[in-house]
Parts: C-alpha cells; structure tokens; sequence
C-alpha cells in the first residue's frame, strides 16, 4: 500500500473516531447538562403567568429537549420536558404525544398523570379517566391531583372499586 494512501486512511479512521467520540460522548454529555437547565427552567415558567417572553422561552425549551432527545431518544426526562413546554405553548396534543412516547420506554405514575390531566383538557374523557386511574390504582398511596372534577370523581369511583375487588380476593385467599 502506498504511502499517500495510509495516511488518506489514517485521515480517516482518525476523522471517523472523532465524530464518534462527539456523537457518543460529547452530544450526550451536553444533553444531560441541558437537561438540568431545561428542567428547572420549565419549572420556573410553570409558575408565570402566560406571556409573550414565557412563551418564547417555553419555545426554546422544546427546541431544546427534541435536539436531546434526538441524541438519548431513551431519557424519559427530556419527553417529560417537552410536553410540559408543550402544555406552556398551549400545544396539548403534542404534549400527549411526548407522554405517549415516554411511556415506550418507563411506566411512571406522573406520565400516566400528566398524560390523563391534559387528556382531559381536551376532552379525551374517558382516555384520560384510563391514565389517571392506572396512575392511581398502580402507583399511588393517594389520589393524584386531578384538574377535572368529572374526571376526579369517576378516577376516585373505579380507584374504589379496584381496592374493593383486592379486598375480596385476599378475604377470600385466607379463607381457604
């Protein structure tokens, strides 16, 4: 092999190391400090009223956790952040998608909850009732704040339910 064609070769594998090391360690490590920031962040905006300069940093804030989430498409966090920048956008639909997306990869109370509250924002009734009771019935010692009183009231009757139904069959298991 000629020598202009080691060093082409050289050039190469040293340029191909180079993306990688950013792709799977640099891009990743500025994500997860990201992360930190867009969270608390998303936070902070939560707390203030609707404007113009909340929404332009809720804007930002997406742009930013789907940049992440391109580079760590399994961190729950950073669906977690979209959809709540979407809720601030008034976005619910993307939202519920973000949740959804989520949901592929953990089983988490507060996704099934946010899910079911923003379901419920726009209507999706009895999808919503189906989250907010999974988050309940599955993960919690006590209802979950629910925004809808309809849907509260429906998510309580079936939580009810459901411990009742347990109640039976252990009664029934130790009378055996």
């Amino acid at each position: 092999m000629s020598p202009s064609v080691k060093r082409l070769l050289s050039v190469a594998v040293v340029a191909a190391a180079a993306m990688a090391i950013h792709f799977f360690c640099v891009k990743p490590l500025m994500c997860g400090i990201a992360e930190k920031r867009l969270e608390r962040s998303t936070l902070r905006l939560a707390q203030r009223p609707d404007s113009y300069a909340v929404r332009r940093q809720a804007a930002a804030n997406l742009d930013s956790a789907i940049a992440c989430i391109r580079v760590q498409p399994d961190n729950v966090n950073l669906y977690m952040i979209a959809a709540a920048n979407c809720r601030l956008l008034a976005q619910p639909h993307q939202a519920i998608d973000f949740y959804e997306r989520a949901l592929h990869y953990d089983r988490r109370r507060e996704l099934f909850a946010n899910l079911g509250n923003v379901q419920s924002e726009i209507g999706m009734k009895n999808e919503a009732i189906e989250n907010l009771t999974r988050a309940n019935i599955f993960w919690g010692d006590s209802i979950i704040d629910i925004e809808d009183p309809f849907v509260h009231d429906e998510v309580l009757r079936r939580y009810n339910e459901y411990e009742a139904r347990m109640k039976r069959a252990i009664t029934a298991s130790t009378d055996r």
